[in-house]
């Protein structure tokens, strides 16, 4: 049954912080890519809602490229299919997920894969119809600045930074 699964999968992040490094290396990792895989949407999304917290109680070194896949595709499949020119996510739920936990995924992979992940960073900055995601986005900005560092803060993160209060200031003046 899905609801059982999507429980063991709430419980995975606290049953992966007793386990030694051997154990998260290759079991946990499996069950978590079994997640990721599971063929019910609320069990994927669940997945999605986890990331930040799975990934923080792993060492670096177990942190796969397929975990890291995971995360850029499913950003990618968020917007995939709009063929708008509006951009706005075809699954508003699982982009809000990306937005929330892109500041654990940035930190954990580091500022020196940026460049892997500033356009799915771009991708959801420029959902403006969803509200969460721009309010999820504008609240860790400080969180991405500081793991980037200044240079690429300024470059890259201060327009960003710019657009949010120019966009405040138009919603608040209607």
């Amino acid at each position: 049954m899905w609801t059982i699964r999507k429980t063991c999968l709430e419980n995975t992040p606290k049953i992966t912080e007793l386990c030694d490094d051997e154990l998260k290396e290759t079991v946990v990792i499996d069950i978590f890519k079994s997640f990721i895989r599971d063929g019910n949407k609320l069990v994927r999304l669940g997945t999605l809602e986890l990331y930040g917290k799975f990934i923080s109680v792993l060492p670096k070194k177990c942190l796969s490229d397929s975990i890291l896949d995971f995360f850029i595709s499913s950003v990618e499949k968020c917007y995939l299919k709009n063929t708008t020119k509006v951009k706005s996510s075809i699954d508003p739920d699982a982009a809000y997920y990306c937005a929330y936990n892109f500041p654990a995924v940035l930190n954990f992979f580091g500022a020196e894969n940026w460049e892997v992940l500033k356009e799915l960073y771009f991708t959801l900055e420029g959902d403006f119809e969803n509200t969460t995601i721009q309010n999820s986005l504008a609240s860790s900005l400080p969180i991405i600045a500081n793991i980037l560092k200044n240079e690429i803060s300024e470059k890259d993160l201060l327009p960003v930074f710019e657009k949010y209060i120019t966009l405040n200031g138009k919603i608040l003046s209607k």
